[in-house]
């Protein structure tokens, strides 16, 4: 089964530092946040070893910034940017 938008979204959030991730989930509802909370527990209670794959969720979002940055070098994703403050 492909992973769903809050695996993609736990994954990617287990690659940040704590202080990046933080500045992302403020920017989220609470119930989203608790969504994403027990995501990222259940991710890394199944993860075969404790090996992730990180590899999909990180490539999705580089190829959705690069997308956004091809005629916009301000530091926003496309044209309604990334939603989240100081990008």
């Amino acid at each position: 089964m492909p992973p769903t938008g809050l695996t993609k979204a736990a994954k990617l959030l287990m690659t940040l530092d704590p202080a990046t991730a933080a500045k992302l989930l403020k920017s989220a509802a609470p119930q989203t946040v608790k969504e994403i909370a027990a995501e990222l527990a259940y991710v890394r209670n199944t993860s075969s070893a404790g090996v992730i794959d990180f590899a999909e969720p990180v490539q999705e979002i580089l190829t959705l910034l690069n997308k956004g940055s091809a005629g916009d070098r301000g530091g926003n994703a496309g044209a309604g940017g990334t939603g989240i403050a100081g990008t």
